[in-house]
């Protein structure tokens, strides 16, 4: 996993910018293979497609919303 560097004083507000969004984004990619890992993982084990574990997500989702 990407290790994240505080920013100093002398960096611009640019070039933080520039490192903060670089960082976010290796850090969202890593999660969303993570998370596809995991899908395909737990799917494998209960004998469901990753489209039927989304579909529960969904629903599961609309029940707490009401």
């Amino acid at each position: 996993m990407m290790e994240i560097i505080p920013m100093n004083d002398s960096e611009t507000n640019s070039d933080s910018h520039r490192q903060l969004s670089a960082t976010l984004l290796l850090l969202l990619q890593e999660l969303t293979v993570q998370t596809e890992h995991f899908i395909e993982t737990v799917g494998a084990g209960a004998g469901l497609h990753r489209t039927d574990l989304n579909a529960l997500a969904h629903l599961a989702r609309f029940d707490r919303n009401g």
